[in-house]
């Protein structure tokens, strides 16, 4: 007798019980002029756990990072645009804005691992109420600074997140 049976049986149910009721991603992804082989290559966006709630019509905190070999510079809103999981389909939500807009641009180095090489960014998305939890694709946008110049080679990183009412 394999008595191993039991505990990957029960391993199995614990895994499916986690995740029962959690949004899953549509195939796919969000035009945002950017391919999607390209994302999450030269930068990362991640939703720190100790900055958000993770609640439904509360700001999502981002930490972004360059994790590519070229500094890239990014607008005051750091180009974020939010989409939504509605019936399988992804729908840009539209974005509070902040009380204290800030003014400029961001030019971020290539991190190399330093955490003082970082940006962060706020995002409000308006989203209407539910009593399920949302999956929401958050994107920052910004573009490859060289020799002193904005170049026309736009990058993006994104990350799933879901929202609980």
């Amino acid at each position: 007798m394999n008595r191993l049976a039991p505990v990957v049986f029960l391993v199995g149910i614990m895994a499916q019980s986690c995740t029962a009721g959690q949004p899953q991603a549509p195939t796919g992804m969000p035009d945002v002029g950017i391919p999607a082989e390209g994302m999450n290559s030269e930068v990362r966006v991640i939703t720190p756990d100790g900055w958000n709630t993770y609640e439904i019509n509360d700001r999502v905190a981002l930490e972004v990072e360059v994790i590519g070999s070229e500094h890239v510079i990014f607008p005051s809103d750091f180009g974020a645009r939010v989409f939504a999981n509605v019936d399988d389909q992804w729908v840009e939500v539209s974005l509070l804005p902040p009380a204290r807009p800030r003014q400029g641009q961001f030019l971020l180095s290539p991190s190399h691992g330093d955490p003082f090489e970082r940006g962060e960014a706020i995002v409000y998305p308006i989203l209407e109420e539910s009593d399920r939890p949302v999956l929401i694709r958050v994107f920052v946008i910004g573009n490859i600074y060289q020799d002193g110049q904005t170049t026309d080679t736009r990058v993006a990183a994104y990350a799933d997140v879901t929202l609980r009412p």
